[in-house]
């Protein structure tokens, strides 16, 4: 397929790229996103050039931004965000020309306010969208290394995203699927070995992110919401359900691969305790997938005319949502002026990024130990999270350095813990936690926590 020539013949396609791109950088340009920010600083760590690193972090994000980072880790993120654009754009030619649909219409569907406006707020979420579409496109020109590369990278941007690892099965060849296996293990294998020289385990960062994201979560279950889905798919929804019905007595592997992401997303978003609509974001392409039938039916000889208005249509309804909630969180609100000891934060990501090195906010019967031990905490009042920050007569026990409407700041003036690096895992900390606590220890071997007794 001539790429080069679909884009010649198809300005559209390249006004709706320059729109897209154009509003991912603007979108980062208004502020701060905890996770993307938690992905360059990890990307700051790679570099030697850090002090704070989350080993739940699956590392391809990271991995790039490092990448892009010889003008430094800034500049980077901004290209991150043209690369992840184009390559989005890039899959979802290759796809959709895979697939025999239009590309216009399939580009613009996907375009939707709610991946406007969650793609790269994140950082992993088009990121992964698009390593599933190359994945999608090599299971269909049956190329199995090619496959397992998507999915292997698809992985390594979240490790959730294994589940979509059965999909090679749709090239329905044993040695393809081999191949695709393959393709994944050596992917992972330089990222297992980092773990483990740096570790002692090659395991710890699959293990941490499970047992933040799952194992340690019991407590926060939230029941499935089908109003997160719809949030997700949005005006894609009845769409999907049109298409999905004029589709079902044509039903080819293509239609069966797209149902079964859509199942598999459905299973991924079901079974995390923790649900929030962008859990349900690979649904997306399902939905815009069968939205295209839903439409060319609708249109039927007209398609080729009413395809130029109604995706120019989409392209500005999207945009009318998407603008006036795409802000980030202000920047300006983590400009402080601390001391040189130690911080301690409900707002520890953010810290770290703007230059304050910043433990997580400790637990509540950590407060007295970490003032005592010179830290200055500073716990910002609009973050919900300890739930012991809204309990002001508890807080106000201890030494109040400054409060503002923003934030309070605690500490013992005459005490302070010099500033240090921020990388022990989450499992680590826990596990002291607890200990303090309750005087006993959690499980904190990395296969253990992932296989319990099959280790």
């Amino acid at each position: 397929m001539d790429v080069k020539r679909i884009l010649l013949q198809n300005k559209l396609l390249v006004f709706l790229f320059i729109f897209s791109t154009a509003f991912f950088l603007y979108q980062h340009s208004t502020g701060l996103s905890w996770d993307f920010s938690a992905y360059s600083l990890n990307a700051r760590y790679m570099l030697g050039e850090g002090f704070y690193f989350e080993w739940y972090r699956a590392p391809l994000v990271p991995f790039l931004i490092a990448g892009f980072s010889p003008f430094g880790v800034l500049i980077a993120e901004y290209i991150f965000i043209v690369f992840v654009s184009s390559l989005f754009f890039y899959s979802c030619i290759r796809l959709s020309k895979t697939l025999e649909i239009d590309p216009r219409l399939f580009y613009a569907l996907l375009l939707n306010p709610f991946l406007l406006i969650n793609g790269l707020s994140v950082g992993t979420e088009l990121l992964s969208i698009s390593m599933l579409q190359l994945l999608i496109y090599y299971v269909l020109t049956k190329r199995g290394f090619g496959a397992g590369i998507g999915a292997g990278l698809q992985s390594l941007a979240r490790y959730t995203n294994l589940i979509y690892l059965p999909l090679v099965l749709f090239t329905k060849n044993i040695r393809k699927i081999l191949l695709a296996l393959l393709a994944v293990a050596l992917l992972f294998t330089p990222w297992l070995l980092y773990n483990m020289l740096a570790t002692g385990s090659p395991l710890t960062s699959i293990a941490n992110s499970y047992a933040l994201n799952v194992l340690y979560r019991g407590y926060m279950v939230m029941p499935f919401n089908i109003l997160d889905i719809l949030v997700a798919t949005n005006y894609l929804f009845p769409l999907f359900i049109a298409g999905l019905w004029l589709r079902r007595r044509r039903f080819e592997l293509k239609d069966w691969i797209m149902l079964s992401i859509f199942i598999l997303a459905l299973v991924s978003y079901s079974t995390v305790p923790v649900k929030e609509p962008r859990y349900a974001f690979s649904m997306i392409l399902p939905c815009a997938y069968f939205a295209v039938f839903a439409l060319k039916t609708v249109w039927s000889k007209h398609i080729s005319t009413i395809n130029l208005s109604a995706v120019l249509i989409l392209v500005l309804v999207s945009l009318s949502f998407s603008i006036p909630i795409a802000t980030l969180q202000d920047r300006s609100r983590y400009e402080i002026e601390p001391d040189d000891c130690m911080l301690a934060s409900n707002a520890w990501v953010f810290l770290n990024y703007m230059g304050y090195p910043s433990e997580p906010a400790p637990r509540q019967w950590e407060v007295e130990e970490k003032i005592e031990e010179g830290y200055r905490l500073i716990f910002y009042k609009d973050i919900s999270e300890p739930d012991y920050v809204q309990n002001t007569t508890f807080i106000h026990r201890f030494p109040v350095i400054e409060e503002n409407n923003e934030y309070i700041l605690l500490g013992d003036k005459e005490k302070c813990m010099p500033r240090h690096i921020v990388n022990r895992t989450y499992i680590q900390r826990l596990n002291e936690s607890t200990y303090t606590k309750y005087n006993y220890s959690i499980e904190t071997d990395s296969c253990r926590v992932l296989f319990h007794g099959f280790c």
